[in-house]
């Protein structure tokens, strides 16, 4: 069969949108040079490692990689970028190093997506000083971490509850210019629930988040509620709450309320519970708003599930 490499490559990205048992065989086939007289370059060999990549086939991708570089035929940018892509979505992380290794010892440039996708199994393998080191190394390139980079950082920290790591993460965005999202501001804020913070610490990283751009939302709100509540710090989330309005300008939801008479009563607070029902009637109130019937009854539930007498009195309604 003689076809050239162009149009090789066309077919084989073709067969493999097909349906995926033939169109995977119609591909191998087309790779294949004992069946084909031409040799595969290496647009033919991306174009099917990508094939085999979208379409999670794994061993596929990593057997023709493998074949590739025995057959003499050197990997690009992007055959790397492929490839380190397949290896994070596998899990093979060990698979993923050995790539990378390859990419940097290879002449070619390591461009911020590389080192973000590497990043990113790094972190999902739990390396995160690893992940850290990866970030000094980009600093001394051309290659300079981004956004993207930053955040998958963050996160990582924040999930693990490492929340002045994750704040020494920010500093160096700052401190790079680029300037973070509300997004993965309240990442950083949802590092505070994740292990037990005393109140004071975790308004000192809300204090630090607001200096450094975060604006008060909903979401802010529900969060520093969850790690009040993480450390049973009744008093302190029911103060925000009821001067949200005053103080961040921010209304607070009903849903906020019954988030933290849910948490009062799991714990067994009983009277923050009425208390907190009381703040969510005057904050509605000033608000102008009418707390709906099931809402209402969900809290007296809650108040009667504590023991809570004067929750029935129907005084409420």
């Amino acid at each position: 069969m003689q076809i050239s490499p162009l149009r090789q490559s066309r077919e084989i990205e073709l067969c493999l949108t097909a349906s995926q048992n033939g169109g995977l065989r119609l591909a191998e086939i087309l790779a294949n040079t004992e069946l084909c007289d031409v040799a595969m370059d290496i647009v033919g060999y991306n174009t099917i490692l990508k094939g085999f990549a979208k379409q999670r086939f794994f061993s596929e991708c990593f057997d023709t990689y493998d074949k590739m570089r025995k057959s003499g035929i050197t990997p690009s940018e992007v055959t790397f970028g492929i490839m380190l892509d397949a290896c994070i979505d596998a899990r093979d992380f060990d698979r993923a190093k050995d790539v990378f290794t390859s990419l940097r010892s290879s002449g070619l440039s390591v461009n911020v997506v590389h080192y973000t996708t590497f990043m990113k199994g790094l972190v999902n393998a739990s390396q995160l000083d690893a992940a850290t080191d990866l970030l000094d190394e980009m600093m001394e390139t051309s290659s300079k971490p981004d956004l993207v980079t930053y955040s998958t950082l963050v996160k990582a920290r924040s999930d693990r509850g490492e929340v002045m790591e994750a704040i020494k993460v920010l500093e160096r965005m700052f401190n790079q210019g680029i300037v973070p999202d509300a997004i993965i501001l309240n990442i950083v804020l949802t590092g505070c629930y994740v292990s037990t913070m005393s109140k004071q610490d975790v308004f000192h990283v809300f204090q630090w988040l607001s200096n450094h751009g975060l604006k008060t939302s909903t979401t802010t709100l529900s969060i520093l509620v969850k790690a009040l509540a993480k450390s049973q710090s009744w008093d302190a989330a029911l103060k925000l709450l009821k001067e949200a309005h005053t103080k961040h300008k921010v209304w607070p939801e009903t849903r906020l309320f019954t988030q933290l008479a849910q948490a009062c009563a799991k714990a067994g607070a009983g009277t923050y519970v009425v208390e907190t029902y009381e703040a969510m009637l005057q904050i509605s109130a000033l608000q102008g708003i009418k707390i709906d019937e099931a809402t209402q009854d969900r809290l007296q539930r809650l108040c009667s599930s504590c023991g809570q007498p004067s929750a029935t009195s129907g005084s409420w309604r």
